[in-house]
């Protein structure tokens, strides 16, 4: 039996723990200038247009079509184009601050998350699990300890 076998405790694999430490994945998040951030900002501003032209919509709705105008029925079936278009162009003029706001929110939310998930933490994962190995069984004496499994030592006939 392999020393790495006979020395990790249930639930620990020595050998996957020591090839984890070679090369940690790259950090990346909102708010560290990553194309995170550009989808973040992309769906916030997505967010604040919808909003927008559903409160369009809304105002919209008590304004008669003009016969006089050239109205109709053409006005009344692009009429929610047109109020998606001006949304999105209110919303690209600086639109109500509601997008910086959502965006604040989206980010604490992921680093919240980020927190919690020690796979989001790829730099502190392999520490974190030295720790708790060593917790459970210290490094330095685990060499010198006979093995717990009970079976025969290689050194016996």
């Amino acid at each position: 039996m392999s020393d790495e076998m006979r020395l990790s405790p249930p639930g620990y694999d020595a050998k996957a723990l020591m090839d984890a430490k070679g090369t940690p994945r790259p950090q990346g998040g909102p708010g560290d200038g990553t194309k995170d951030d550009a989808a973040v900002e992309k769906a916030a501003k997505e967010f604040e247009s919808v909003f927008i032209s559903q409160m369009l919509q809304h105002m919209w709705e008590g304004v008669e079509v003009d016969p006089n105008f050239g109205g109709g029925h053409a006005e009344e079936m692009f009429r929610g184009m047109m109020i998606e278009e001006q949304a999105k162009a209110i919303t690209k003029g600086g639109g109500l601050g509601i997008a910086d706001e959502i965006k604040k929110e989206m980010v604490r939310m992921q680093e919240k998350a980020g927190a919690t998930d020690p796979l989001r933490r790829p730099r502190n994962a392999y520490a974190q699990a030295q720790a708790s190995l060593a917790q459970h069984m210290p490094l330095d004496t685990a060499t010198d300890a006979p093995a717990a499994t009970g079976t025969a030592s290689d050194d016996t006939p």
